[in-house]
């Protein structure tokens, strides 16, 4: 059960980087695993998005904009959008 969530949580991870590059700057190894509780629950996929830091002068203005609020639910939305269709034609 957990590799079938880990899968399922790297797929929509991919995912999301693919639907954000071309509204936000992704860096190009934007998929990493990490050790953290909230990620770790054998049976609930998840995944961490960070849309940038806030110590970062560029990354804290585009996350301080209205565009740059809605390019990151933009990418959110597609990702999930997508993600649900595929797994209704699956059925």
């Amino acid at each position: 059960t957990q590799r079938e969530t880990m899968n399922a949580s790297a797929g929509f991870a991919r995912l999301l980087g693919r639907e954000a590059q071309p509204l936000m700057a992704i860096k190009p190894n934007f998929h990493r695993m990490a050790s953290l509780m909230v990620l770790k629950a054998p049976d609930t996929p998840s995944i961490l998005l960070e849309a940038g830091y806030i110590s970062n002068l560029n990354d804290s203005a585009f996350l301080a904009s209205d565009q740059g609020r809605a390019n990151v639910a933009e990418s959110v939305r597609r990702a999930v959008e997508i993600y649900f269709a595929r797994r209704l034609a699956l059925r």
